[in-house]
């Protein structure tokens, strides 16, 4: 009788679920992230840049981060992470202060400064600011188109009234 070995071929996808033994920055990095994502990780000098935050107090921590150029990006990201079961948090200019941002740890960091568009649309009196819009990108449009925005004492955009 003769025995024949046929070779098997086993395609493995790069897009491994982790499972329990796995650490989170191995999770990070065999994630199905969306093709083009730029996904950075620690020891890097862009995941500092894309991490790092203004106060150290209650920080949440990171096993990688990625800066999408488009919301559909940032929905894709979002439904990989999911799908793999890492916690993710979106941030802008990092300059949240509260205890809650450490429950986040070994994390997804996905920075929003790409989008730091301010489009004031004069006929409708709106204006439509993007998620990783600092405040200072923020008032000299307004101011510019004739209009004020009302901030707190600390400078905090995320409670703010736009005045027409």
């Amino acid at each position: 009788m003769r025995q024949h070995i046929y070779p098997i071929i086993l395609l493995l996808s790069q897009c491994m679920m982790p499972t329990n033994a796995q650490s989170s920055e191995a999770a990070c990095r065999a994630a199905c992230w969306p093709a083009g994502s730029n996904i950075v990780y620690r020891g890097s000098d862009a995941f500092t840049e894309a991490t790092v935050r203004w106060n150290a107090y209650g920080s949440p921590s990171y096993c990688a981060a990625v800066s999408p150029s488009s919301a559909e990006e940032v929905a894709s990201i979002v439904k990989a992470a999911n799908a793999a079961k890492i916690p993710f948090l979106a941030t802008g200019g990092r300059h949240n202060y509260g205890t809650s941002l450490q429950k986040l740890q070994d994390g997804l960091a996905i920075d929003l400064s790409r989008f730091n568009s301010v489009t004031i649309d004069k006929e409708s009196s709106t204006v439509e600011i993007g998620g990783g819009a600092k405040l200072r990108d923020v008032l000299t449009p307004i101011y510019e188109a004739g209009y004020q925005i009302r901030t707190s004492p600390a400078k905090v955009l995320a409670a703010t009234n736009v005045r027409c």
